[in-house]
């Protein structure tokens, strides 16, 4: 009679050591890949857009929320891995995981940026909907729940705020512009979005 408990150990554990040797091997491209960009190799570069490009879009759509914009950190990504290849040390983990942070962090450089031309004044809660720019263990558990807090909190505002806020803080709209796109008065636009930060404020504290 056949072990089926058995087999279906051993066929795990013959799947996780397949899984295992298949990230050994992507990792091992990914070094050689690297150093042929840093000895100036642009086929290289190539493939290293085919084999992660569309992780790194992914990951700039999902903070930045705007195709064009997730396009342009794409595309800076892969710039900056051209020119400045040295930034990647091998010695410190495998090439993806630390490409798609930088893809993380140069989306968020991106919406900080943004958020600091269109809403100077608002710079604290709007941070934390971001979560950690970095990989700091301690600090990313505690900044993400913070990050679902702003978010949950967003969702009880009424939609004529939050849809502005939203519009501002991941659009990059200004109040005019808001105003123009909208054709609401400005004075509606401050007004709503003033309401829905103060409120906000309010619930966080809560």
């Amino acid at each position: 009679m056949t072990d089926n408990g058995s087999n279906s150990g051993q066929n795990s554990q013959d799947a996780r050591a397949i899984e295992r040797r298949k990230a050994a091997e992507d990792a091992a491209l990914d070094r050689e890949l690297v150093a042929r960009v840093r000895a100036g190799d642009h086929p290289a570069l190539t493939e290293i857009y085919d084999r992660h490009g569309a992780t790194v879009y992914s990951i700039a759509l999902s903070v930045l929320r705007d195709p064009g914009n997730a396009e342009d950190v794409t595309q800076d990504v892969f710039v900056t891995l051209w020119t400045q290849p040295h930034r990647y040390n091998p010695e410190i983990g495998r090439f993806a995981p630390w490409f798609y942070r930088v893809a993380r962090n140069r989306s968020i450089d991106v919406i900080r940026q943004r958020r600091r031309e269109v809403m100077p004044n608002e710079p604290a809660v709007f941070d934390l909907m971001l979560g950690p720019a970095d990989d700091a263990p301690d600090e990313t558990v505690i900044e993400q729940s913070q990050a679902e807090r702003v978010r949950a909190a967003l969702t009880d505002l009424p939609d004529e705020q939050r849809n502005l806020i939203e519009l501002a803080y991941f659009g990059g709209l200004t109040q005019s512009q808001m105003a123009t796109r909208l054709d609401i008065p400005l004075g509606t636009i401050k007004t709503r979005v003033r309401t829905g930060l103060r409120r906000l404020r309010e619930i966080l504290d809560s």
